[in-house]
């Protein structure tokens, strides 16, 4: 018998296996050893699992937000640097800025989209602290993040449209 069996074993009683299970106190035969088994410690043993597990969830929820959160301040330092640019700054990955009349205001509406998002990117990640992990809601906060992307990048186009030579 490995310490860690021969722990649980002594502080919970012995338990029978699936087959073997019978009400709390009967004698258990087969496997393992004949007594009775501690019903009060098995109850407050999936008290202490339950617990456990719903406390995991909260914990995962909440990091989560925290997640969520690191993004909205990344995108929000992406509009501070886009504002305080001298220079036309690109929105896409590895794409070159366009040729801007005037690059003030066009770094000033680029960064205001990507202010806007990070407030519905951290809009969305409240949502984490209030809904269940497995909640089917989770499916209306996905859609909102894909229709986000969409607006995002239509806004995009709009603004480059406008400014451009």
């Amino acid at each position: 018998m490995s310490l860690v069996r021969f722990r649980l074993w002594a502080f919970f009683g012995a338990l029978a296996q699936v087959v073997e299970h019978l009400t709390f106190n009967q004698v258990v035969r087969g496997s393992s050893p004949r007594c009775l088994i501690n019903s009060s410690r098995v109850i407050s043993m999936n008290l202490l699992v339950t617990r456990f597990f719903v406390f995991e969830e909260v914990n995962a929820m909440i990091i989560g937000f925290i997640i969520v959160s690191v993004i909205a301040v990344i995108f929000l330092s992406i509009g501070i640097s886009c504002r305080k640019s001298r220079e036309a700054v690109g929105f896409f990955t590895f794409v070159k800025p366009p040729i801007v009349e005037d690059v003030k205001h066009y770094n000033n509406a680029v960064s205001i989209l990507w202010f806007v998002v990070a407030g519905m990117v951290e809009i969305i990640g409240i949502t984490f602290l209030f809904l269940q992990q497995n909640s089917p809601i989770w499916i209306f906060v996905t859609f909102g993040v894909m229709i986000l992307v969409i607006v995002m990048i239509i806004a995009y186009l709009k603004i480059e449209t406008k400014y451009k030579k």
